[in-house]
């Protein structure tokens, strides 16, 4: 009996034992995204880093979402990144944050962190990168941003810095720190781990070795020169006048402004209120515009291009438009050439293109378009109250089929086997207009 008892006890110590050993062991694993940096000397051969303090671990019965992307306490940093909390230092080239009166020793410590901005202090020198004088344009992506930082200046001061989850114009979210050991890094927050206790919010920075000099730690980004003599923006005039005259049309003077050309393109340019830019050669990178700007492409739109519109702009397509337009403020369009690329309208907008419509054309808002060549690609048509120009001959049948399942819209026809005048019995369009007076003036 006493034999059976102790089995018992054993076989229970056993289980016991073999279930606080799975549940201390469990975490998720170390974050190993790869940095989009370059690769830089962590740490060097030659220095000892100072002894690492173990941090305890924390165990919560249900980990929350936000605590479950990052590392476990007792995971290794992975090069070139670090993951912090409110009070904690760190230590370039270490794989672990230094907490309580140890964070004093770091290079960094973190003061403070909110829903998009952690505070860190730069203990041996620190300074946020800044924009140069002149600078057109700076990419959302902090990470884009750090990418364009290439040295840090060589004054850095013990300091205090703010990163940012997004950059800005008035913020780029890149610091440049100098470590006790006498490196400087440029630094950015790849993520921020929000919670309502501070003590439980994580911050996850990306670094890399940068030279420092003097004059150092400006974001490379284009600048621009006055194009007022540029041939091409003769065209403009022309251009609005074209659209100033289709009924209904409030867009055509987005494209008035003072236009300036850009030293280089970017794989990504975001840009502000008032900017008005010429592009020389075919656009093949993005463009985002937001507030009251406008764009020149003086070559076209190459298939790679992209431009997207998030407040009034004013676009003029010199040749071919082969890339794809995101509409999603108001705006005025004149392509000279073929739309073969693809044009989603989410918002209202006049469009005006010279040549065929070889591509897709998504008309979801309230749109006028002039077509004064073929329709030989897509058009749907999802709004109610928008108006559409058709220059080319359109038999009725083709106008009823182009109309299927829609109502509410306006169809403007220059030449149809309809005789000219107006018709309120086309199914799918509440007007159609043959032979207008008006095409004498926009006709080309």
């Amino acid at each position: 009996m006493r034999a059976f008892v102790a089995g018992l006890v054993a076989g229970a110590a056993a289980v016991a034992l073999a279930w606080w050993l799975s549940t201390a062991g469990t975490g998720d694993a170390p974050h190993a995204a790869e940095a989009p940096l370059p690769a830089s000397r962590q740490s060097r051969a030659d220095e000892k880093p100072a002894p690492l303090v173990a941090v305890p671990r924390r165990r919560v019965a249900e980990p929350t979402p936000a605590e479950a992307a990052a590392p476990a306490d007792d995971a290794p940093f992975a090069p070139g990144e670090a993951w912090l909390r409110v009070g904690e230092g760190y230590v370039f080239g270490e794989t672990a944050a230094r907490p309580g009166d140890a964070a004093e020793g770091g290079d960094l410590i973190c003061l403070d962190i909110t829903d998009d901005v952690v505070s860190l202090r730069g203990v041996s020198g620190a300074r946020m990168a800044d924009l140069p004088l002149g600078a057109v344009g700076i990419p959302k992506d902090v990470a884009k941003v750090a990418g364009l930082v290439t040295d840090a200046a060589d004054d850095l001061a013990d300091d205090e810095v703010s990163l940012t989850g997004s950059a800005r114009p008035s913020a780029p979210g890149v610091a440049l720190v100098r470590s006790a050991r006498g490196a400087t890094y440029k630094v950015f927050a790849a993520e921020i781990v929000p919670d309502e206790e501070v003590v439980r919010r994580r911050v996850h920075v990306r670094f890399a070795e940068v030279p420092a000099r003097r004059g150092g730690g400006l974001v490379a980004l284009p600048d621009s020169s006055p194009a007022k003599d540029a041939p091409t923006l003769a065209d403009l005039k022309q251009i609005v006048a074209v659209g100033a005259e289709l009924a209904g049309d409030s867009f055509a003077h987005f494209l008035e402004g003072d236009y300036e050309r850009l030293s280089v393109l970017p794989e990504e340019l975001v840009l502000k209120d008032g900017k008005y830019v010429l592009v020389d050669e075919p656009l093949t990178t993005s463009i985002e515009f937001h507030g009251k700007s406008g764009l020149f492409a003086a070559r076209g739109i190459a298939a790679t291009g992209r431009v997207r519109i998030r407040n009034y702009t004013g676009v003029a397509v010199r040749g071919d438009m082969a890339g794809e337009f995101d509409v999603g403020s108001w705006c005025y369009i004149h392509i000279s050439g073929n739309l073969t690329g693809k044009l989603p309208i989410e918002s209202s907008a006049t469009v005006v293109i010279d040549g065929d419509l070889v591509g897709e054309v998504e008309a979801a808002s309230d749109t006028t378009l002039l077509l004064r060549g073929r329709l030989l690609g897509k058009l749907t048509i999802k709004s109610g109250h928008s108006s559409f120009w058709f220059q080319k001959y359109m038999e009725r049948s083709a106008a009823e089929a182009l109309a299927a399942g829609t109502s509410g819209n306006g169809l403007h026809l220059r030449r149809s086997d309809l005789a000219a005048g107006t018709y309120t019995d086309i199914p799918g369009w509440s007007r159609v207009d043959v032979g207008e007076d008006r095409w004498n003036v926009i006709a080309k």
